[in-house]
Order: C-alpha cells, then structure tokens, then sequence
C-alpha cells in the first residue's frame, strides 16, 4: 500500500496522474477518498471488475443525511434518507 500526498487543491484527475509513476504495468489501483470508506469486499469487487473487461470501475458510498432536506414547492431539492 502506498500512500501519496498529491497537494490540497489538486482535482481527481491530477491525483490519479501523479500516482503513475508508481504503477507497474498490468497493476491494480485502488483510489478512494477518507469519506469513500465501506465495508466492502475489496477482493470480490476486483475479482468482478477484472472479469468485465473495463480499464475502469466506480464505486460509490451514499453517505447519510445528516442535516434533513430543503423543500421547494413541495419538491424536494436533496433526497432525505429519513
């Protein structure tokens, strides 16, 4: 595991490039930020992204709501998980 300070104001984009030249070819990459942390099984998600044949894979936390919703008209403007 290797951890890489890549700077404070550095976009998604410009982090993944400044961890190239700590990759091997054919190496898995494993990216995420602190507030992406689940309790998944990293290796079955691997396994089944090898397997699709993609040079890429997202993976996404729905985060609790932890201030309620806004409504406009009746409409909500963000999704309350309550």
């Amino acid at each position: 595991m290797t951890f890489v300070d890549t700077g404070e104001d550095t976009a998604t984009r410009g982090r993944l490039k400044r961890l190239a030249k700590y990759l091997k070819p054919g190496e898995t990459l494993c990216f995420t930020y602190v507030n992406g942390v689940d309790d998944i099984n990293i290796l079955a998600e691997i396994d089944f992204h090898k397997k699709q044949g993609k040079h890429a894979s997202v993976f996404a936390v729905i985060l609790p709501d932890r201030h309620g919703s806004l409504m406009i008209n009746a409409e909500p403007v963000k999704k309350s998980s309550k």
